[in-house]
């Protein structure tokens, strides 16, 4: 698949993030028919539990590949470096993902035994959902998502072959369990389904989770893909193959580019009409301009892809996008380090490009492959959710092990360049930022997506009636918050970096220019009385793994909207949930780090708690009614907000209880299964 997306234009404020309305300049409205926003975002890949942890990951240019898990199975007993050993594999390495074995099945109304008999990925696809429309600021289970779509694209069923000792039942592992489980569990109406194309497959998914959004029938989707390794057969057919590396690195464009590493992973966007995107007030993390399908037809092997076909491809989803092909800022490759895949795919690029009038090495090409191996049925999302990122910090992140290129590719002549360092993505010409995607599967089938990135749009015609604007924007956690601006009103500015910067490395006695804003403070060397000094020296109260780009971030403290950003969402865009937190701060930076000491799965509570604490002496506890419904737009129930004696009632810090979900037999080798991340078990 092929596609085409950007950014939406110049915006004011100058953050990484870009939250502040966009002024929609460099497209021309008329054109916004058929487009589609990108309104909500999740995920979990190797070495990150969350979207922060991965964008750091990427910036910082980790190498996220390791051997198998000692707790998935015991690999030395299939490996051998001998490439034609029958029975075994020549590959002990993958990007794995943590504690996939841990789920919560009473969050979903799951039975413990249901869960243990669901194919992994179907937890995983469930839980990157449920955080997509948090993401969003769309609770599930309400009027607002009832329509929604569902497409995921999946490929291996690996689960099947762990059967259980008593009568030996496999568990079940349909992939039309991977979508249906989520239209189940949030009630969601619209299409559902699962899609296998290979390696193209969550790409293809999104492909037509966007034609089912413009044929109107849904107005809401959910698209994404999900992908583990769960049983050693995997690799004993890829190593039968010759698909994989044999150094376990994912040389995606570079010399000795002998095969993939295989990775996991689970990633879910959330799909709007942009109009309907603008007019409800959603944070747009991109607009998705075009998507294309082909397939190469008959090449001189089933695996063997075509030059001419994934160049057709690519030319196709720069026309229906309508873009200047010079215009394109990027393009994630599919890239999986084959000497034979990868010359073939900068070929097709070079044929969909030519007289375009790009000048020579001015499109960036990278794969996150390099970064996190194949994720093959989940490979298009990992990679269009590295662009979007790209969008959302307007930085460009390094392509891995390719300092020595392919010797079978020339990219003198071309339009492309390998973008090896972290870099600056400048909007460049009053157009706005765009890349496209690639995601080829092995039997022929491809996908391509063309994206412009859009930190943040509103409505237009609110606008002019000088009422309020309420947009939703994400935050670091990845969670989405609702804020409330009067029209026109200015961009929080950006100088306590430099303070920061500046007042760091003075701590430190190290030059200004060797302080990474990204980089955690504890990494920097600040110790607690050099965290208390900087704090000084900037007005903050910095935490030992906060970094000087978050206390510069336009929600820092000198962000009048906060609160009111806080209190709206926890109103409109969550599920009501058992347990609350109250804290009683001074000021921004104590509620900052009062929430950070707040409890977690991996962080339990240090006071006793419960879903109903006791009142203190001489309280009566509070009584409740309904004080509001939420807007339309968001739909949902009236939500409810507690009178009389307010939080100190009811403060609960409960630890988030995961368990283990694997089937009874397997005790020596776990069962990966999904997770579902801190954020979506603890109340609000």
């Amino acid at each position: 698949m092929a596609g085409a997306a950007s950014d939406e234009g110049p915006h004011r404020g100058d953050g990484p993030r870009g939250n502040a309305a966009g002024d929609d300049e460099g497209e021309d409205p008329r054109d916004d028919e058929g487009a589609i926003a990108v309104i909500g975002l999740a995920g979990r890949y190797p070495g990150a539990p969350d979207l922060d942890t991965f964008w750091r990951r990427l910036a910082e240019g980790v190498d996220s590949i390791v051997e198998v898990p000692a707790d998935r199975w015991d690999h030395s007993a299939h490996f051998s470096a001998d490439r034609d050993a029958q029975g075994r594999t020549y590959s002990r390495w993958g990007g794995f993902l943590d504690g996939v074995d841990r789920f919560q099945p009473a969050f979903f109304g799951i039975s413990r035994k249901e869960a243990e008999r669901m194919d992994p990925q179907e937890r995983l696809f469930l839980t990157a959902s449920w955080h997509a429309l948090e993401n969003a600021g769309y609770p599930a289970r309400t009027p607002a998502v009832r329509g929604a779509g569902v497409f995921a694209g999946v490929m291996w069923n690996h689960y099947q072959l762990l059967a259980e000792e008593a009568g030996g039942v496999a568990p079940t592992a349909m992939h039309a369990s991977v979508a249906n489980r989520v239209s189940y569990t949030l009630d969601l109406h619209g299409p559902s389904m699962a899609v296998d194309t290979a390696c193209s497959s969550s790409l293809t998914a999104l492909h037509l989770a966007c034609e089912s959004i413009r044929r109107g029938e849904c107005g809401l989707a959910l698209a994404g893909g999900v992908n583990v390794s769960v049983h050693p057969q995997k690799y004993l057919q890829l190593a039968q193959g010759k698909f994989l590396s044999t150094d376990g690195r994912c040389r995606s464009f570079g010399e000795d580019a002998d095969g993939y590493v295989p990775g996991e992973g689970v990633g879910v966007v959330v799909l709007k009409p942009l109009g309907r995107a603008r007019a409800d007030g959603d944070h747009i993390h991109g607009v998705i301009r075009a998507t294309v399908l082909n397939h190469t037809g008959r090449t001189s092997g089933f695996t063997v892809p075509s030059p001419a076909a994934q160049g057709e491809l690519v030319r196709a989803a720069l026309d229906r996008a309508g873009w200047d092909p010079a215009t394109v800022g990027y393009v994630e490759a599919h890239g999986t380090g084959t000497e034979l895949g990868d010359p073939i795919e900068v070929e097709g690029l070079r044929k969909a490009f030519d007289g375009s009038g790009a000048a020579e090495g001015s499109i960036a090409l990278g794969s996150v492959k390099s970064n996190i191996g194949h994720l093959e049925s989940a490979a298009g999302i990992a990679g269009l959710t590295k662009v979007l990122l790209q969008f959302r910090h307007r930085e460009l992140v390094p392509s891995l092990h390719s300092d020595r290129t392919n010797p079978h590719i020339e990219f003198g002549g071309t339009p492309f360049r390998i973008q090896r360092e972290r870099t600056p993505w400048p909007a460049v010409g009053g157009t706005p930022r765009r890349a496209g995607v690639s995601a080829f599967g092995a039997g022929g089938a491809g996908s391509r997506p063309g994206r412009r990135g859009d930190p943040c749009s509103a409505a237009t015609d609110r606008t002019a009636r000088g009422e309020p604007l309420r947009t939703v924007r994400a935050d670091r956690a990845g969670t989405a918050r609702v804020r409330t601006r009067p029209p026109g009103f200015p961009a929080p500015g950006r100088p306590l970096r430099r303070v920061g910067r500046r007042a760091g490395a003075a701590v430190l006695g190290i030059p200004a220019e060797a302080v990474g804003p990204h980089e955690p403070l504890c990494d920097l060397g600040l110790d607690l009385l050099g965290l208390r000094e900087l704090g000084e020296a900037t007005g903050t109260r910095p935490a030992p793994d906060s970094t000087l780009a978050e206390l510069a971030a336009p929600d820092g403290d000198d962000d009048p909207h906060l609160l009111t950003d806080l209190a709206f969402t926890s109103q409109v865009g969550r599920t009501p949930m058992l347990h609350r937190l109250a804290v009683v701060a001074s000021g921004i930076g104590e509620l900052r780090a009062a929430l950070r000491g707040t409890p977690t799965a991996s962080r339990p509570a240090r006071v006793p708690a419960g879903p109903h604490p006791a009142a203190p002496p001489n309280h009566r506890r509070p009584s409740r009614r309904p004080t509001w419904s939420p807007p339309s737009g968001r739909g949902g129930s009236p939500r409810w907000r507690p009178t009389g004696r307010r939080a100190a009632t009811w403060t609960g810090r409960v630890p988030c209880r995961r368990q283990r979900c694997e089937t009874p037999s397997h005790a020596g080798i776990p069962v990966p299964g999904g997770a579902v991340l801190g954020g979506a078990l603890e109340g609000h």
